[in-house]
Parts: structure tokens; sequence; C-alpha cells
């Protein structure tokens, strides 16, 4: 059944009047008798404090007199922080643990006016799991037999804290910490240029604190959805092309997306199961460890790998404006896994692992995860510096990138080893 919304997540009351107003467009109160006027900024249904893990917006407020503000106190609202900074309020919602959805309201006013802003937060759908605590060690090592090199890049993708893992104590020597340009995916990147030995090892390594969880998604949780902000960096990012590895307009992926929509009633999370019991079924596991392949390969070949399969996945889920993304992961045995997850507004992401479907017909891998891959990054198509004004590109940045210049050619092999000590 198709769920949506069955209330407002910022409801503007407009006292006296018996209006309610949600829209893009600034809330100005009409005159009574007094000659205020008060003009409150409306918040977009899909805002940060909706969320369960809590969230700022800033509220601007103008008016030709005095305003206020208080905090309603129908019911418990000790998770809202409200902030007066000149004319405007910054309102930050605290985490929510229940599994309810709760609200509050602020009342601003200005002689005769008021404005009544009330805000929900969507209850923590995401339940996480510990497990054990580690220290881990990415090391990767390159050998050469003579030095006809005239420089050497490497990069390393350093995890984040997320939802899967806690990462702290990152320790790295001799090297740079980066960022990309959206923010998204830190890395260290080592720099050689002339000076090489006549022959050995160069290397390059990261260590860190992990704290790994499970996760299992609460959907019963779920009662209703709001729009997505078409306007946030997740949906600008997420619903797009990337490449020729996600092409959410390529007509075979239209052609089923359309399909299944249609059979999931317009609902995003049966469309996203349906998606996933799509590719797990129709795909078979082809050419493991070989890489990214254009989304027009896979579907040719008739399968791929595990990043492949999701690949088709998240493709599926962009076309209907659905933002989705790869999770790209390493092993502490060094074997490597890359699975998918889709955000859905008011609540996060959510995790699918269709290729462990596709091994495992009869496991449930959509919004669960059961082991303790550590997630390096959640992006396909990377952009790195190499210096301060040369970029490069890594269709995967997985495990680790290389980009080196000889004078003559030369034997060299590249080793990565990650582990626990």
């Amino acid at each position: 059944m198709r769920k949506t919304s069955s209330y407002l997540i910022v409801l503007l009351c407009l006292i006296g009047f018996g209006l309610c107003c949600c829209t893009p467009e600034n809330v100005i109160t009409p005159d009574v008798d007094d000659g205020t006027v008060l003009v409150v900024d409306s918040i977009k249904p899909d805002n940060p404090m909706v969320y369960a893990q809590g969230g700022n917006v800033v509220i601007n407020i103008s008016s030709n007199r005095l305003w206020n503000y208080s905090l309603l106190q129908e019911s418990d609202s000790n998770w809202v922080r409200i902030e007066r900074c000149n004319d405007s309020l910054s309102v930050t919602t605290l985490k929510n643990l229940t599994n309810v959805t709760r609200s509050a309201g602020i009342r601003i006013c200005s002689g005769k006016k008021s404005v009544d802003l009330e805000i929900c937060q969507f209850p923590d759908i995401i339940k996480r799991t510990a497990l054990k605590e580690r220290k881990i060690k990415n090391y990767l090592t390159v050998s050469y037999d003579m030095m006809n090199f005239a420089r050497l890049v490497f990069v390393l993708p350093v995890p984040q804290s997320n939802m899967y893992q806690d990462v702290t104590q990152l320790n790295y020597r001799d090297a740079d910490l980066l960022t990309t340009s959206d923010g998204e995916l830190s890395y260290i990147r080592k720099n050689y240029e002339n000076g090489f030995p006549q022959s050995g090892e160069i290397c390059i390594y990261e260590d860190f604190a992990l704290k790994s969880y499970t996760i299992k998604t609460d959907f019963s949780a779920i009662k209703s959805y709001i729009p997505i902000n078409r306007e946030s960096d997740v949906y600008k990012k997420y619903t797009v092309a990337d490449g020729d590895y996600i092409v959410p307009d390529n007509p075979e992926i239209q052609s089923v997306a359309d399909k299944l929509w249609s059979e999931a009633k317009e609902d995003i999370i049966t469309y996203a199961r349906l998606c996933y019991e799509h590719v797990a079924k129709t795909l078979l596991y082809l050419y493991p460890g070989t890489g990214l392949y254009p989304l027009s390969d896979i579907l040719k070949n008739g399968g791929g790998d595990c990043g492949n399969q999701a690949s088709v996945y998240i493709s599926l889920l962009r076309n209907k404006g659905i933002p989705a993304r790869h999770v790209v992961m390493i092993r502490t045995d060094n074997t490597f896994h890359v699975r998918s997850e889709f955000f859905l507004a008011g609540y996060g992401w959510i995790p699918v692992d269709v290729n462990a479907k596709n091994f495992d017909a009869r496991g449930d891998y959509f919004g669960k995860t059961y082991s303790d891959e550590i997630v390096m990054n959640t992006d396909v198509n990377i952009d790195v510096m190499l210096d301060s004004t040369e970029s490069g590109n890594i269709a995967l940045l997985q495990t680790y990138a290389c980009w080196y210049w000889w004078t003559a050619p030369c034997n060299v092999t590249f080793n990565l080893v990650t582990r626990e000590y």
C-alpha cells in the first residue's frame, strides 16, 4: 500500500485566522488592527530537524516591531534547542532514540501577530548492533628493480565514521591528508619526485581504530513519507548519471524501472525492494575483481561482480528520482565487497546488498547488514588531486591508486595488505 504523508512536518498556523500554511515562500501574517507585519521563513518538509539523528535549521524572521519566541509545552520538548541570533532563530533537534515520531511547537510573537511552528521528528528506524572493536592497518608497498621513475603518486582512501562504523585514532606518516571537492571522501596522498633509490621498496600506510556495527532497518516504524528536497545536495548528486557507470536513462533501465514502478504503485520502499529482487534474480555473477564496467556492458553481458550489480540497482533507483549510491568496502582477509544504499527522506540511508541476495536467494539483505566490512567510501568515478593543480580519476577507490611516470620501463609490483593488529 502506498504511504502518503499523514501530517505536515512543518505546520505554520496563523493564529486568529485558523489558516495552516506550509509553502516554499515566506509566511506573512496579515494586518489585524495594530499595523504589525510579521514575516517568518517557512521550512521545507525534508529539513535536517526531521531526521532521527537530529539537525539544525536557521529560521529568518522580520517584523516592523520587536518580536520574541517561546517553546510551547504541550508535550516534552527537551529534545529541541533554540538560540536567537539577531533576526533569526537557530533551531536544533537532538537524536531521537525512541520508536515514535515526536513533535514540539515554537510560537513567534510580534505586537498582536503570532506564528506557530510545529516541528516533527521521525523515529530512528536504523537499529545498530556493535561488533568487536579492532585496530586496522592498510599497508601499500611498491617494489621495483631499477630506478627509472621520474615521479610516483600514491593514494589510499581513508574510512569515515558513519552508521556502519566508528573510526578513530587515524595515523599516517609522510603523506598529505586531503578531501575531495564535495567533502564526501578523505584520502592520504604521497608524492615522490626524483631521488629514488636504485632499487627497493616505497610504502605508504594508514592505521586506525574501528568499531563496526550490523544494521537492521525497522520498516514497520515508517508511518509516512515526506517529499525529498530537490534542492538538497543529496538529491542533486545521487539522482543523476555518473560517467558510464550509473546511467538512469539507459533504455533498458527505463523499461524495467517503469514496469517495477507501476507494480509498486509508486511506493518508494516497495519499488526499492522490487528492484533489489529483480537485480538479484536476473543478473549473473561475472568477472569478479576486475573493476567497474560501463553500465551498457553489464547489461549486455547479463551480469557483473558485486560493484557492477550495485550499479544496475542504483541506476534503477535514480531513474525514479530516488538517491542511491555505492558502498565501497574492504575486509581484513584482503578481499573486497561493494553494496549499495538508497536515501529515504526523513529517515536517511538504507543499506541494500543485491549481490548477497544473488548468492543467497533465501536471505534478507534489504535494509540489513550482517558482517564487519570496512567502509572506505560511498562513491565512484572519483577525482583526486595529484598535486596542487593536477587531478586524476579513479573509477573505484576501494584499496589504493597509483600514478607513475618513468624514463624507461622497469619491473614494478604493488601489494596492499589490510590486517588487524
